[in-house]
């Protein structure tokens, strides 16, 4: 149980960071010196906008999954724990497409109303595609510890 808690508790900060690294640390960083109600009066004018709906919409799936992996955790006394940690870190590997898919219309938002680049001005979105890289490379290594283990028996 402790595990599916730790794993909602990663998910959850997951979220918040992609969703202030979307609408709030990027914008800001893409117009040095402006502040953020002067970017969205911006790209109000340019007739864009940074897909806020998109974006909490994404950040309320991952953790509304990981409340998901919480419950089934409590409801099946007998569930391992590694199974907890591989669901969760599923979740953490999926949250980088699925992060980059939500906040591709901020980019290109920002970057049509202020003639910048659609990429990540700020450094918290490739942190975040680390952290999901990290765990892609433990959900690998938890596969080939078990295909190891099944071929050796």
């Amino acid at each position: 149980m402790a595990a599916s808690i730790l794993g909602l508790v990663a998910v959850i900060a997951y979220a918040v960071a992609g969703a202030l690294q979307t609408l709030v640390w990027n914008p800001l960083a893409a117009v040095p010196g402006a502040r953020l109600e002067e970017i969205h009066a911006g790209l109000e004018r340019a007739n864009e906008t940074l897909a806020a709906p998109w974006v909490v919409t994404w950040a309320i799936i991952g953790p509304v999954l990981a409340v998901l992996v919480v419950v089934l955790a409590a409801v099946i006394p007998k569930t391992r724990a590694k199974y907890v940690v591989a669901a969760d870190l599923v979740l953490i590997v999926l949250a980088a497409p699925s992060h980059w898919f939500a906040a591709f219309p901020a980019g290109m938002g920002i970057a049509d109303a202020f003639a910048t680049s659609g990429g990540d001005h700020a450094p918290w979105g490739m942190v975040l595609y680390g952290v999901s890289f990290v765990a892609l490379v433990l959900v690998f290594v938890a596969a080939l510890v078990l295909i190891v283990r099944a071929a050796s028996k």
